[in-house]
């Protein structure tokens, strides 16, 4: 028997089988399914590149320069994240409105889909740390006053690399603080409601003063470097580093810096700022201060340019303001 030969049924086959039986390779006709937008992954997130990524080919593994979206992914960056740092690097320090249109622009360099920035977008609004407004058909988005005030602490600590705290306290809370009054006053339990803080200027809301040592005399608690997660400080620095030494500058220099604050902020906002004798020899964020440093400032030439097309409500945002300016003084 040829290979083209026929078997004969024992009995007749119904009609549908017969019809089945003599098509060639015949295909189920295609399944109805929702058009999957060409813009972004099926996750919602844009090609390494972002928008610009789309119509080209993607960038190999070994890259020779900052890829944004790759750097995103490294640094395990979410999008309510690279909002928030987008707004406290760029927006905050130049009138602190942003123009949702500017907004999806920025995060498409670092590889989030527009799905994903208004879903950010909303849950920030959600959680009283961004504000909006509608203008005829366009929307911008500020930072409500309780984050401005949060934003403007942390930069005293991102933007000041060498900033030390004034001295030390044992704090008593009546009530366990909330997560972000621990990250923000750098916290440790120590036990019995009390609570260890480096000097900042300012106390947790229900505070009460236990006693203070002075900067230089940290010792007020034997073993004091222990109440705080030093290691996962030190692991942050140290991707920070994995991510950045030794990488040259890309293309997209506004996206760069923001991640790099990002990285540096992961780390920076969690760290007690112990004195260098209380710290292991080899502690990283000391070379993370510096490539912080470095890096942050070769790349803001570039940036600015960029930041200079943003979209503040009242026209475009400035390529530099004082804030800005102080912000670099202070890192030279």
């Amino acid at each position: 028997m040829t290979a083209s030969a026929r078997i004969a049924p024992s009995a007749p086959w119904p009609r549908w089988a017969r019809s089945a039986a003599m098509a060639p390779c015949a295909m189920p006709p295609p399944t109805a399914s929702a058009p999957r937008s060409r813009r972004s992954w099926p996750d919602g997130r844009l090609p390494p590149g972002g928008r610009a990524g789309i119509k080209g080919q993607f960038r190999p593994r070994g890259q020779m320069h900052a890829n944004p979206a790759d750097l995103a992914r490294q640094l395990e960056v979410s999008a309510p994240g690279f909002i928030i740092t987008l707004y406290g690097d760029v927006v905050l320090p130049r009138g602190g409105v942003l123009a949702m249109a500017s907004l999806i622009d920025c995060c498409a360099m670092a590889g989030f889909g527009e799905n994903q920035v208004r879903t950010a977008v909303s849950r920030l609004v959600g959680a009283g740390r961004l504000a909006g407004e509608r203008r005829g058909r366009r929307s911008f988005y500020r930072l409500t006053d309780a984050a401005r005030d949060e934003f403007q602490h942390a930069a005293a600590l991102i933007y000041r690399p060498d900033a030390r705290p004034s001295g030390w306290w044992l704090l008593r809370l009546d009530q366990d603080p909330t997560e972000d009054q621990r990250r923000a006053h750098h916290l440790a339990p120590v036990g019995g409601g009390c609570w260890l803080a480096p000097d900042g200027g300012s106390f947790p809301a229900g505070a009460m003063p236990v006693m203070r040592a002075p900067a230089d005399d940290p010792g007020l608690v034997p073993g004091i470097a222990g109440f705080w997660d030093l290691e996962g400080v030190a692991v942050r620095y140290a991707r920070l580093l994995r991510v950045f030494s030794d990488l040259p500058q890309g293309p997209q220099p506004l996206a760069e810096r923001l991640l790099l604050v990002h990285g540096w902020r992961a780390a920076r906002l969690r760290d007690p700022l112990l004195p260098d004798a209380l710290l292991p020899a080899d502690w990283a964020g000391r070379r993370a201060q510096d490539l912080f440093r470095d890096r942050y400032l070769r790349l803001c030439p570039g940036a600015e340019a960029q930041i200079a097309s943003l979209d503040g409500g009242d026209g475009p945002l400035p390529a530099q303001s004082a804030d800005s300016r102080s912000r670099q003084a202070a890192l030279s």
